[in-house]
């Protein structure tokens, strides 16, 4: 266990958010896990909010990191890595849909002006403006369009293999193929040939 108490903290806060999701644990959860004070916590953190902030950034993080080593994979271009991201599926789908399944449930059942839901909004808003950042460095038209669509569809992807569809990472790619086919420049001009830049894997 890390000596440092805001180390502990956060090591025993992401623990219980994977298990049990974020509207099920609270800090007093955390500080039992994390053999800590309450009065540590709140002048460390402040509000279990900046501690969510903190899983979910993380989990932000993570999805970089994916990406540059899709990227590397695929060949050194964006669009590639884009892809790439399904074949790591089975090992990021389980915390994933952990994560998903919690974020939904925020999403769902919290008031808007809810501190808790304002953090997952945003997070959620840094997520597909990074996926943009990566359409756009793969020369991809609209890109803000591009991330909202592919979002749709690693979301959906996660909820199949959670529901048990072992082909889900499959078809969530070559569904992302054609969504990049499309968002391709020369797709705009002469749809054939974009479709034909990246192909779908059978």
């Amino acid at each position: 266990m890390p000596e440092d108490a805001s180390e502990r903290i956060l090591a025993a806060a992401f623990a219980l958010f994977a298990e049990h999701g974020l509207l099920d644990v609270s800090v007093e959860d955390i500080l039992a896990k994390a053999h800590a004070s309450k009065s540590t916590f709140y002048q460390r953190f402040g509000s279990k909010e900046k501690v969510v902030v903190a899983y979910l950034e993380h989990g932000l993080k993570n999805l970089g990191m994916l990406v540059e080593a899709a990227k590397v994979d695929g060949g050194g271009t964006s669009a590639e890595a884009l892809l790439a991201v399904f074949d790591f599926f089975d090992e990021w789908s389980k915390p994933s849909v952990m994560a998903l399944s919690s974020i939904l449930r925020v999403l769902r059942e919290l008031e808007p002006t809810d501190p808790l839901k304002e953090s997952v909004v945003a997070f959620l808003d840094r997520g597909r403006d990074r996926l943009a950042s990566v359409a756009a460095e793969a020369g991809l038209d609209s890109p803000a369009e591009f991330a909202r669509a592919f979002q749709v569809v690693t979301r959906g992807a996660l909820i199949a293999a959670v529901e048990g569809d072992v082909g889900a990472a499959a078809r969530a790619r070559n569904m992302a193929a054609k969504l990049i086919a499309v968002h391709t420049p020369s797709a705009a001009n002469n749809p054939k040939e974009g479709r034909g830049s990246i192909s779908p894997r059978r």
